[in-house]
């Protein structure tokens, strides 16, 4: 039980300020609550790559986190990610690959679908919007290559926000196996 303050103070003894703020439950050493604080510090920089600058998926241009490039994505290139995912039913594994093949096949000013090659970005970036060769099948061999699991942009924040999609990992909706995708990917011609 904690001390009663003295007569003469208007104010709880030390004590007893400690004691009303003592948890229940097994003692913390300070060890345990150093190694806590460093787990908690861990997390924290793991959740940091979400607000990093990001890189457009098909342009150079930057921008603050990577749902300001998604959103940049749809519309400056007519592209709606999570739709397209939703209706290609593409599981974790498949959108890390998509991006960075999509990445890599840019980079080389070469379409991902139809594999033409272009001068300058202007000249692939004008094709890719009218095309609408951002969708590529699922039928192309390179969705077998486990190269694509490996980042083409290091660090990429884009990679972050794919898991943030509505399927499981098995390529079905995750509202069951009979349900059908209700979005449509959007592309502007």
């Amino acid at each position: 039980a904690p001390a009663p303050a003295p007569a003469h103070s208007s104010s709880p003894a030390p004590a007893a300020v400690a004691a009303s703020h003592v948890r229940s439950g097994p003692p913390i050493d300070e060890e345990s609550a150093e190694e806590d604080m460093q787990d908690d510090a861990a997390w924290a920089e793991w959740d940091e790559p979400a607000s990093e600058a990001t890189t457009c998926l098909v342009c150079p241009t930057c921008l603050p986190g990577p749902a300001q490039a998604w959103t940049h994505l749809m519309d400056v290139h007519g592209f709606d990610f999570g739709a397209w995912v939703r209706s290609a039913r593409l599981s974790f594994y498949n959108r890390v690959k998509y991006i960075n093949y999509v990445r890599k096949r840019i980079g080389k000013s070469t379409c991902p679908t139809c594999a033409a090659s272009f001068p300058c970005a202007p000249d692939l970036l004008a094709h890719l919007g009218t095309s609408g060769h951002l969708a590529v099948p699922r039928d192309q061999p390179w969705w077998q290559l486990d190269e694509y699991f490996h980042s083409t942009l290091e660090g990429d924040p884009l990679l972050y926000t794919v898991a943030d999609e509505d399927l499981d990992d098995d390529d079905t909706p995750s509202a069951g196996p009979d349900s059908k995708p209700t979005t449509a990917p959007t592309e502007k011609h």
